[in-house]
Formats: structure tokens, sequence, C-alpha cells
């Protein structure tokens, strides 16, 4: 039998990547039936497994964030050299969000630049605090 997580991951991550809600999964999987039942309908119950409900696709989302955070941490643990850019902006809500850009090479030549954190902001946004904001994420990679 066919690993069906796999394919949630995927259409999980496929939602985050357009930045659909976690609710359209069940949309998709509703989808997913209508095309298997006319395609390939000895292969309809396996679709029907899948779960793709809002909780589930959260879960996976995270997972996947998770995955990439550990990745970033284990590129910057080996930068010989590196730079941080910090920049403020506002969301459709008008929150001051902290965006912290890393960029980095390593022994190899190999070049890593990544969008680390983005980190919403609550009252006033002065250089200190985001100063301070960078530093409790830089030390969470340790």
């Amino acid at each position: 039998m066919m690993h069906l997580s796999k394919q949630v991951f995927l259409i999980s991550q496929i939602l985050a990547k357009i930045r659909k809600p976690y609710s359209d999964g069940e949309e998709v999987k509703e989808c997913l039936c209508v095309a298997s039942d006319n395609m390939f309908p000895d292969k309809k119950k396996l679709v029907e497994n899948i779960s793709l409900s809002g909780y589930n696709v959260a879960r996976r989302i995270d997972s996947l964030s998770g995955n990439i955070e550990s990745t970033i941490a284990k590129r910057v643990s080996a930068f010989s050299s590196y730079s941080v850019a910090l920049d403020e902006s506002c969301d459709t809500a008008d929150t001051a969000q902290l965006a912290v850009y890393i960029r980095g090479v390593d022994n190899d030549y190999n070049i890593t630049e990544e969008m680390a954190s983005l980190q919403s902001m609550k009252g006033a946004t002065t250089g200190h605090l985001f100063l301070m904001n960078w530093k409790k994420y830089w030390q969470g990679l340790d």
C-alpha cells in the first residue's frame, strides 16, 4: 500500500507555498476524489483515505517549517563569514514586523541567502527592540 503521509506533506507544501488557508486541503481532497473516480475508479478508496483536514495540513506545514529552521541553523553554524540585515515593514493590519535576512559563505564557498525570521513587533519599534528581537532569534539557533 502506498504511503499517504508523503502525499499529504506534498499537498500541504503546495498550499503553504501559494499561501492558501489550511482548510483548502478539504477542497483539494474533494477535487482528487472526483478526478480519481473518473480516471482511476479502482484507486478511489486510496484517495478517500488521504486526510487533508485543516488541522492535519497545519501540522504538516509546522513540521516542514521546523525542518527549514534546522537546515538554516546547520548552514549558519558552518559559515566562515556572514552578514545580517534587519528590515522593518508593516503587514496588512498595520502591525510592525521585523524581517531578518542572513547571507553567508562556508569554507567551500557555498553561499546561503535566506530570510531567517519574520517577527511581529508590539508597541514602539525602536532600534533597541529590533536588536533585542534579533538577539533572541540568534540565540534560538544554538
